[in-house]
């Protein structure tokens, strides 16, 4: 079932289901059954299944927001408790290869709640003060020897160890700006530009400080081997990091309740950031329009731009079909109409 997503890029396969393909929701469904039966008394093993089941291609592309995923999430997080998957277990008497693969998914548990919450709009569940799992390290990654040997490159760990490290800045967005009580308080924008410094500037240290093998090098062209870069997906959660950080900042620019001309001097040089975000991941931000009218058109092309862009590839690529709906959706709620205006 997991694999289907890749049979195109297998030389068998690819002609194999080019007409038929197993159906996703049986093997789903036998699945889903299984890991119940396992819910009772939950192993490591159990852990392993719950992330890739969560990982499955969604049955809806044109929904992220499922219910039963964050349920998921949840229930995968509680049994990472019980395991004792949150306690750091090098002190522990247990073999060296056990030690590895705890520290592992309670990392991997990590990454998968937090992300999840971000992307269901929830506050994530694991708090501060009740985990002291250290952060990964290439020890940590040591197979045993009777393990097959994966070909050069593909047994870097750096990818997992610094999409961790990323992960907890972005958590410390989150809890800074999204929770309940940090929306409730409605700060003002100098506080928040104060409290988005420290995020930033860990921001711009994480992307300073990745190796060599995480480096994307646009300008080269890539080889029939190589033609999809691996490590892209880690630029994705780095540039949605920054997103979440302009997305509190304009809160208070793009509010319907204050009047532009009132705003601070200090919101310009935000709405130019944004724009400049926007072009470096081809993203809309809505609103920036309301207080910098010159910029109308500069905005509309940009959005085009990337509506063209999902339109071309989302044939291929079907997961982002719930992107393209969003954007489209912008166009249908009459985007014309305040661009046309005075």
């Amino acid at each position: 079932m997991l694999a289907l997503s890749f049979t195109p890029w297998d030389e068998t396969l690819c002609v194999n289901n080019a007409y038929t393909k197993p159906s996703v929701d049986a093997l789903w469904q036998i699945s889903y059954i299984c890991l119940q039966r396992e819910l009772n008394f939950p192993r490591l093993s159990t852990i392993q299944i719950f992330l890739l089941l969560l990982n499955q291609v969604s049955f809806d592309s044109v929904s992220v927001e499922n219910p039963s995923a964050w349920s998921m999430a949840a229930s995968l997080f509680g049994m990472a408790q019980s395991l004792g998957l949150n306690a750091d277990p090098r002190g522990w008497n247990l073999p060296p290869w056990e030690v590895r693969l705890r520290r592992r998914l309670w990392w991997s548990v990590y990454v998968e709640h937090t992300w999840r919450a971000v992307t269901h709009g929830r506050s994530s569940m694991i708090r501060h003060d009740d985990w002291d799992v250290s952060p990964l390290t290439a020890d940590d990654f040591v197979t045993d020897t009777a393990t097959p040997a994966l070909p050069e490159g593909s047994q870097s760990p750096d990818y997992m160890i610094h999409l961790c490290s990323l992960t907890r800045i972005t958590d410390e967005i989150c809890r800074l700006f999204f929770t309940l009580h940090a929306i409730s308080r409605r700060p003002l924008l100098e506080t928040l530009i104060s409290q988005a410094r420290g995020p930033r500037q860990q921001l711009v240290d994480w992307l300073d400080n990745l190796p060599e093998s995480l480096q994307l090098h646009p300008e080269t062209q890539p080889s029939a081997e190589h033609s999809i870069e691996g490590h892209a997906p880690l630029y994705v959660t780095y540039y949605t990091a920054h997103i979440l950080i302009f997305r509190a900042l304009l809160r208070p620019i793009i509010s319907t309740n204050i009047n532009p001309s009132m705003l601070p001097a200090s919101s310009t040089s935000i709405l130019q950031a944004s724009r400049s975000l926007m072009q470096t991941i081809t993203k809309f931000l809505c609103g920036l329009d309301q207080s910098e009218p010159h910029m109308m058109s500069f905005d509309r092309d940009l959005l085009d731009t990337w509506r063209k862009a999902l339109r071309t590839r989302v044939q291929s690529w079907p997961f982002l079909r719930f992107a393209i709906v969003k954007v489209d959706a912008i166009y249908w709620k009459g985007l014309r109409e305040p661009i046309s205006g005075p």
